[in-house]
């Protein structure tokens, strides 16, 4: 059972969390992330199936597009920052949580300023500096 969020987010705006309040949307950007994924890759299927002279190809072309929107817009609506396609971070205020599709878990720490790729594991970067949105 998820427990209920004593912070909800106040929608769409940016928000800065501390670990607890992330762990404690995760379930929620999962779900929406795991329907929308199997959407567009059903979509994706349906269209490697067509000819590309074929008319339908626009309507699921435009579909993928609609899909990728709503899945950004309620990221953003929960107050993450999207990074890329089913990747998101949770601002602490000096760097970000770090999750994609299909991770089970927050699992890595982004410095400002730094790259996706350039992410550190958290629970390295927990033992280094005890930050105070840890607790």
């Amino acid at each position: 059972m998820v427990k209920l969020m004593t912070n909800v987010p106040k929608i769409g705006r940016a928000q800065v969390f501390n670990l607890s309040e992330a762990n404690q949307l995760l379930p929620v950007i999962q779900k929406i992330t795991q329907r929308l994924h199997v959407k567009n890759f059903e979509i994706e299927s349906r269209l490697q199936r067509l000819l590309m002279a074929d008319p339908r190809r626009r309507h699921y072309q435009d579909e993928f597009k609609e899909n990728i929107t709503e899945w950004k817009t309620k990221m953003e609506g929960l107050g993450v920052r999207v990074n890329n396609l089913w990747q998101i971070q949770f601002s602490v205020g000096s760097g970000f949580l770090c999750w994609q599709f299909p991770e089970l878990v927050i699992a890595h720490f982004l410095p400002e300023n730094k790259q996706w790729d350039e992410r550190i594991k958290l629970k390295e970067y927990l033992e280094t500096y005890d930050p105070d949105w840890a607790y």
